[in-house]
């Protein structure tokens, strides 16, 4: 590797602020509209429950461009497909403030996602390019804390955006931190690919992680550890609304619990990760999950519908997602150091299209009660079991 590359974790806490703008961006782009629904339902002529259709063509965006990236950062580098999603993502943005068509709106969502999951990818690979397994594991957790703290702040902010200026100043700020970090990543971002001594083939990659029971694992535990909140999110709103009565304040207050939940338990992967490795923290965070399954349960058979006690127990259930996402996709992209790439963008496309399977099914059999979620979640947590036993059979064939 050469010295630019080393030399980019001498300022270990400016390599991971960069790192995490890098792979944050998406987060914070995907929510950043969300107070504009309102604004975007007037301007357009269509019912606020349509405006939905933005977020689903950012997360369409996500699950088929990241493959693409991974494929070709392994092949022809991490800085030119990085600059190239960046530029993709900068010009999306533009578009979408001009633009006065839903159609176009659309289809400018799709590719802002498809260019910023490039940063996703990539900022990835490169921790896993210089940094050792377990010291990529931590550097990935700090990376997660970031990403949680995009959905927190980015309605914050778009809702001020919105009422200051309209709904097109967000894409405006969109366009503007694209911008930036396509800036400092034309100046300070070196080339950090290990050296390819043969060829790349993508069927060949693409067989060598799929045909690998750890890969396998890891991903599983990607997707599987998520289950519980994608399983929550279709029918949240209505739940907390008219189920148990609270407002959209209270929903908001109860989001951000959740992803501070979320953050608490990536930076607790740090402290774990370094004292007993990446694979003990998986299976202690997956046990973990299996008791939060039953507190839950049991909270909900005596209490019933109680916005609070809700809240509370699937903190504990987001504390152990938090463990899990960022200490697996690690453990997934640290399969092949060449494939690294390859391996961030497999590994994200899968759990996302695996995390979108909960969210519809949590949505089809939702019958305003809890009962439906518990037995996804149970699923869940179950398939994250068998994730964490699969990882350990292909570590010791390894």
């Amino acid at each position: 590797m050469n010295a630019r590359a080393m030399a980019l974790t001498q300022n270990r806490w400016g390599f991971i602020l960069f790192m995490s703008a890098m792979c944050s961006l998406s987060p914070f782009a995907m929510s950043f509209i969300i107070p504009a629904f309102p604004s975007l339902a007037v301007e357009f002529g269509k019912p606020v429950a349509d405006i939905q259709f933005l977020i689903s063509a950012f997360l369409i965006g996500l699950g088929v461009a990241q493959p693409i990236h991974g494929m070709l950062a392994d092949r022809i580098g991490r800085r030119p497909v990085l600059l190239m999603g960046f530029v993709i993502f900068v010009i999306a943005s533009f578009a979408s403030v001009l633009t006065t068509s839903w159609t176009a709106l659309i289809i400018c969502r799709f590719l802002q996602a498809a260019g910023v999951s490039a940063g996703t990818v990539i900022s990835r690979a490169i921790v896993n390019d210089i940094q050792p397994r377990e010291e990529a594991a931590v550097s990935l957790s700090y990376i997660s804390i970031a990403m949680g703290l995009g959905p927190i702040i980015a309605p914050i902010f778009g809702g001020l955006l919105d009422e200051a200026y309209g709904w097109r100043s967000i894409f405006m700020g969109c366009a503007a931190s694209g911008l930036i970090i396509l800036t400092m990543a034309v100046l300070r971002l070196p080339e950090t690919r290990p050296v390819q001594k043969e060829p790349r083939r993508v069927g060949r990659d693409y067989k060598r992680l799929l045909t690998s029971p750890a890969f396998i694992g890891y991903t599983l535990m990607f997707g599987f550890g998520q289950g519980v909140f994608f399983s929550f999110l279709p029918f949240a709103p209505d739940y907390f609304e008219n189920v148990l009565g609270h407002g959209t304040a209270f929903f908001v207050l109860c989001w951000i619990l959740l992803s501070l939940a979320f953050m608490s338990g990536s930076l607790l992967g740090t402290k774990l990760t370094r004292r007993l490795g990446m694979d003990k923290s998986l299976f202690y965070a997956a046990l973990w999950l299996v008791m939060t399954l039953a507190i839950m349960i049991i909270v909900y058979s005596v209490i019933g519908d109680n916005a609070f006690a809700f809240t509370a127990t699937l903190m504990l259930a987001m504390i152990g997602t938090g463990l899990i996402c960022p200490i697996s996709l690690a453990g997934s992209i640290s399969i092949d150091p060449k494939l690294a790439a390859t391996a961030a963008g497999l590994s994200s496309s899968i759990g996302l299209m695996l995390g979108g399977v909960f969210t519809v099914i949590g949505g089809s059999v939702y019958d305003k009660t809890l009962w439906p979620f518990f037995a996804l979640a149970a699923m869940a947590i179950f398939g994250n079991m068998f994730a964490v036993w699969l990882t350990q059979v292909g570590r010791q064939g390894s």
